[in-house]
């Protein structure tokens, strides 16, 4: 699994070695390994600046790490859900994760709190609407399903 950050210098792998590795495209070198998993990195994600990356694994966990630092170890682990996970968006400052257990998390960071609706059927993709006011949320059962962000209310399948 790979992602580019927004103004594509960087880029950001993970895989079956369990490390999250930040890479500068310009040179091809790698910049930084993360490593923290205890199993598969299936996804990867930058924040809108670049300075920190998010990684979902196979261990249940969700890990953010600090580009711009030396630190070793991530700078916050979040770790609610029951079974892998499969999809990670961020957004300002709001998370958004898909997880193998059939729940959609939705982690505000700012304030501390974690949202979470159950789809009933394991998630493949998640992503936030434009405007912010939506998820859009794909799973195994083949449905797309479109949630209102605040109240997790089906607006559309």
């Amino acid at each position: 699994m790979a992602t580019s950050s927004f103004d594509n210098s960087s880029l950001c792998s993970g895989g079956g070695d369990k490390a999250v590795v930040l890479w500068d495209v310009a040179s091809g070198q790698v910049v930084r390994k993360f490593r923290g998993h205890a199993g598969k990195v299936n996804t990867v994600q930058f924040n809108e600046e670049a300075t920190v990356i998010l990684s979902g694994s196979i261990d249940s966990s969700i890990r953010c790490w600090d580009c711009r630092s030396r630190r070793h170890d991530p700078v916050q682990k979040l770790e609610e859900a029951r079974d892998g996970i499969s999809s990670v968006k961020v957004s300002d400052h709001e998370v958004l994760a898909g997880s193998v257990d059939g729940r959609v998390r939705r982690y505000d960071l700012r304030m501390g709190q974690l949202f979470s609706d159950y789809v009933g059927s394991p998630i493949t993709c998640t992503c936030f609407s434009r405007d912010g006011q939506c998820t859009l949320v794909s799973s195994l059962d083949s449905k797309l399903r479109l949630l209102d962000k605040d109240t997790g209310e089906l607006l559309g399948e």
